[in-house]
C-alpha cells in the first residue's frame, strides 16, 4: 500500500485526490514502522478500521495498536482517534495509557476523539465544509485538536467528553438505518395493497416540512450503516433486555438485513414462474458497490444477493462501470452491451448514473433484446416511469 501512495496508484477513486497526491506526496514521509512514527511525531491521527461479527464489535486491531503505542514515548504528544468506536472506549485508553506510563492523562499526555462524518465520492468537499466534532479527554486536549483541525475548514463543535462524541458518530448512522428501516418495511405494506410507494412518499413529503421519508430500497449497505448500529446497541443492550425488545435502530438494522433474504425468494420464485430453473438460470447483478458511483464493495449488498443466487446455482455476472476489480469473486463486465448478452434477468442493486441514463436512451431497448430472457428486476425504482416493451418482465421490489 505505502509503494502504491508513494508511486501515485491510489487504489480507490476520490474526485480531486489525485490532484493532492500530486501535490503533497513529495512532503510525505511514509512507512510502515509504527515506533518511528509515534516517537518522531507531535500528533497522531488514529483512523484503523474496526468490524462487526455476529452483531458484536470486533476490536483486535485497535488494541494491538494500543499495545505498540505502549512501546513508544507518548510524552507530550496528541492522539486524535477518529475511528468509530463503541462508547467509553477513549476512556479506556486513557486508563490504559494512565496504568501503563508514570504519566497524567491531558498534562503529559492529550487525546480526543474527532469523528470522521464524510461520505465517499465527497471526501474532500466535506472534509472542507462539514462540522467537526471534538471530545477531548480535558481542555487542553480539545483545544489541541481544535487547532490541528481548523485550518481544514468548517465549523467547530466542542462537546464535553470524547464517549460524547463517540456517541454522536454513532447516532449519525444509526438515525439514517433508522429511516432506511422504515421505509422498507412500508415496501412490505404497499406490494399487498396495490400501492406505489414512490407515489405515496412524494405524496406525503410534498410541501409538507415535517416529513422527509426517503426511498426504500433493495439493500442498505456499506461500512458504516453495517456496523455502526450495532455498535451503539452494544450500549443500549441491558435496557433493551430490562424493558423486553431492543432499540429502534436495532430493527431497522435488522429489517434492512432481511430485505435480502426477501428480494432474493422474490427472484427464484420469478425465475420458476417463467419455467427457468434456477441452476440453469444467467443472473447479471447490475451493480455491487455499497452505493452510487464509487469504487467500494465493502459490505456491498450487492454482493450479498450475488452469493445467494450463486448458492442456489445461477451462473452470476456483474455490470458495474465503477466496482473495484479486487477480491471479487465473479466475472465483471464493463461495457453494458456485453453485459445482458444470453442473460435471463437483470438485476439493479444501486443507483449508478450509468444506470440512471439508460432511463434516456432510445438504445437500452436494443441491448435488452440481448437477453435470453427478458426480466428486469428494479431495486432502486430507477425505471419507475420507464415505459417498457411486453415482452420485458419489470419488476419494481
Amino acid at each position: 500500500m505505502l509503494d502504491n501512495i508513494k508511486n501515485k496508484n491510489i487504489s480507490f477513486k476520490e474526485p480531486n485526490l489525485e490532484k493532492y497526491i500530486d501535490n503533497y506526496i513529495d512532503k510525505l514521509h511514509l512507512s510502515s514502522d509504527i515506533k518511528y512514527g509515534i516517537n518522531t511525531s507531535d500528533i497522531i491521527v488514529i483512523t484503523i478500521g474496526t468490524s462487526i461479527k455476529n452483531g458484536m464489535p470486533l476490536m483486535d486491531n485497535l488494541w494491538n495498536l494500543i499495545d505498540e503505542i505502549l512501546n513508544c514515548s507518548i510524552k507530550n504528544k496528541l492522539f486524535i482517534f477518529k475511528t468509530t468506536l463503541p462508547l467509553n472506549t477513549i476512556e479506556k485508553i486513557k486508563n490504559i495509557f494512565e496504568e501503563n506510563t508514570d504519566l497524567t492523562a491531558d498534562k503529559d499526555f492529550y487525546i480526543s476523539f474527532c469523528p470522521e462524518r464524510v461520505v465517499e465520492g465527497k471526501i474532500i468537499e466535506e472534509l472542507k465544509s462539514l462540522p467537526k466534532v471534538i471530545g477531548g479527554i480535558g481542555p487542553i486536549s480539545t483545544e489541541l485538536t481544535k487547532n490541528f483541525i481548523k485550518p481544514l475548514g468548517g465549523k467547530i463543535i466542542i462537546v464535553k467528553n470524547p464517549q460524547t462524541a463517540e456517541f454522536i458518530k454513532l447516532m449519525d448512522n444509526s438515525f439514517r438505518i433508522t429511516l432506511f428501516g422504515f421505509s422498507n418495511d412500508l415496501t412490505y405494506i404497499s406490494s399487498k395493497n396495490d400501492i406505489d410507494i414512490y407515489e405515496a412518499i412524494d405524496a406525503a413529503n410534498e410541501n409538507y416540512s415535517r416529513n422527509n421519508i426517503p426511498y426504500p430500497s433493495c439493500g442498505v449497505g456499506g461500512y458504516c450503516l453495517t456496523k455502526d448500529p450495532y455498535y451503539l446497541e452494544q450500549s443500549f443492550h441491558d435496557y433493551g433486555i430490562e424493558r423486553g425488545f431492543f432499540s429502534t435502530w436495532f430493527y431497522a438494522r435488522e429489517s434492512c438485513n432481511h430485505k435480502i433474504e426477501y428480494i432474493t425468494k422474490i427472484i427464484s420464485n420469478t425465475l420458476e414462474s417463467k419455467n427457468i430453473p434456477i441452476k440453469q438460470a444467467n443472473v447479471l447483478i447490475c451493480g455491487i458497490t455499497y452505493k452510487e458511483n464509487i469504487d467500494d464493495t465493502r459490505d456491498s449488498h450487492g454482493l450479498l444477493y450475488a452469493k445467494n443466487l450463486f448458492k442456489e446455482g445461477a451462473k452470476i455476472q456483474i455490470w458495474d462501470p465503477y466496482a473495484n476489480k479486487e477480491n471479487i469473486d465473479y466475472k465483471i463486465i464493463r461495457e453494458k452491451e456485453r453485459a445482458f448478452i444470453d442473460q435471463d434477468l437483470a438485476f439493479f442493486t444501486v443507483k449508478h448514473d450509468t444506470f440512471l441514463e439508460l432511463r434516456k436512451k432510445d438504445n437500452f431497448e436494443k441491448i435488452l433484446k440481448l437477453m435470453r430472457n427478458k426480466i428486469i428486476i428494479d431495486g432502486w425504482g430507477i425505471f419507475n416511469d420507464y415505459k417498457f416493451n411486453k415482452d420485458i418482465e419489470y419488476i419494481q421490489v
